[in-house]
């Protein structure tokens, strides 16, 4: 289930793939996996090759109550990824709480790593929740200028607002994130051959799984705001003159986003 790709904690499993699998811990301490969380697990993983998710779901949700509670990033992050997996294939309308859920926690996180991370798994599961339910919202006429407190009555442009928000959000810390090697989490990683040059620090990483967000919605994100096309041989430039190209700031224009990734990537 889990893609041989360099990952760190998000999960796609709600359209079928795995492609993260646990959560950067806070860089200066480390959590101990209890007897409690390794039994509890493993319980979910008896359930899972049972098909009985109902009682895998039970049982996350108690894993999931205890790390809240503990405040233990690691457990918590992990049993989000699965209550997220089981939430928006049974009932789509608990998934908007999540998220609000996950929200709430991120805001209140301290840690600049953690936060990022969790900003970075907020983009990619709005875009999730939009992809579900894709149809009857661009059935709706775009609200602007303010934000239903009710996820159900948002519009497609309020969706990739907050995907693109979240994105930068993910990459503010960069000299933090740049300072934590990505091998520090090791024993938590899927690793792919070419893992280390690729993504050595965490921020490679998220910036990576920014990539390829935004491009993957790049094209629905022009059914709501304007895509920059580039064919100034500017952007084609060598490495050194590229760092230095003035890239505009348009948070709505996933093309200049993620080539001022690239640029941060670069330089």
């Amino acid at each position: 289930m889990l893609f041989n790709r360099f990952f760190l904690v998000l999960m796609m499993a709600f359209s079928g793939s795995l492609t993260i699998h646990s959560v950067a811990q806070n860089q200066s301490r480390e959590i101990p996996v209890t007897s409690f969380y390794k039994s509890s697990w493993e319980e979910v993983n008896r359930a899972e090759q049972a098909s009985l998710p109902q009682t895998a779901t039970e049982k996350i949700d108690t894993i999931y109550q205890r790390a809240l509670a503990e405040k233990n990033s690691h457990e918590l992050i992990k049993s989000l990824i699965y209550k997220m997996k089981y939430t928006l294939a049974t009932d789509k309308d608990r998934f908007s709480q999540l998220l609000s859920e996950i929200e709430q926690y991120t805001e209140n996180d301290k840690d600049a790593v953690e936060r990022s991370v969790l900003y970075s798994i907020l983009s990619q599961l709005y875009m999730k929740y939009y992809s579900s339910r894709s149809y009857e919202i661009n059935e709706r006429t775009a609200v602007t200028g303010i934000i239903p407190e009710d996820i159900r009555e948002w519009t497609g442009n309020i969706f990739f607002r907050k995907i693109s928000g979240y994105v930068a959000s993910s990459l503010a810390a960069r000299k933090e994130l740049q300072s934590v090697d990505i091998l520090k989490y090791e024993n938590i990683l899927v690793t792919g051959k070419s893992s280390r040059d690729f993504r050595p620090t965490v921020y490679d990483f998220l910036a990576n799984q920014g990539i390829i967000l935004l491009s993957q919605s790049l094209f629905t994100a022009e059914k709501f705001f304007y895509q920059s096309k580039f064919s100034d041989d500017k952007y084609l430039s060598p490495v050194m003159d590229f760092v230095r190209t003035p890239i505009p700031a348009d948070p709505t224009d996933f093309s200049l986003q993620i080539l001022k990734i690239y640029q941060d990537l670069l330089s």
